[in-house]
């Protein structure tokens, strides 16, 4: 096992320990919006990563190094700071959105392809642009940026927590896995 690879320690949990499952639930949410078993990423990576220790790292069993995070960020198709909690997110079981850095949110593609409410035309008109600006067309998810949640919550005239708990509530931001145990 890399040095840099470590086994968090298994202690009471601490802010190292707290920090490291938000970024396992993380990890774990992205694959999930993926539609990805820990086999798939085992597969599609061409083992670059194996699957124990993809569940390692989501579980917080393994620590995993910041290149590794980044290589892995890569693999995903969204920015390192979408993989990294900010620190009112480490307390542990709220399952509210997933915030990449501020007030970043993750979007599921997916789920936004599927949103034909008239609330939401110019929310998917400017997600496809901004697919389409970054070149990510086969992405699942997409990490909108906070001044762009803003500037969607102002065109909506509501407050850009608010416009994220909507979002979320109808299904359009990827939200937080219970953690468990299991892939």
């Amino acid at each position: 096992m890399a040095a840099a690879e470590r086994r968090a320690p298994s202690r009471s949990l601490s802010s190292e320990t707290d920090y490291a499952l938000a970024v396992g639930r993380r990890l774990r949410a992205v694959r999930a919006a993926r539609g990805w078993s820990l086999q798939d990423v085992a597969g599609a990576s061409h083992g670059q990563f194996n699957s124990s220790v993809i569940g390692s790292y989501e579980r917080a069993t393994r620590l995993i190094s910041v290149p590794r995070l980044h290589t892995l960020a890569q693999f995903y198709g969204v920015p390192v700071s979408s993989l990294l909690p900010p620190d009112d997110e480490t307390a542990g079981d709220d399952a509210g959105p997933i915030e990449a850095s501020g007030n970043d949110v993750i979007v599921d593609l997916r789920a936004v392809e599927r949103a034909h409410e008239a609330e939401f035309r110019p929310f998917r008109r400017y997600i496809e642009s901004i697919r389409i600006q970054r070149g990510e067309i086969g992405s699942r998810t997409l990490c909108v940026r906070a001044g762009d949640v803003s500037a969607l919550a102002a065109a909506s005239h509501v407050d850009p927590r608010a416009y994220v708990r909507q979002l979320s509530e109808h299904g359009l931001v990827v939200s937080r896995p219970t953690p468990d145990v299991g892939n």
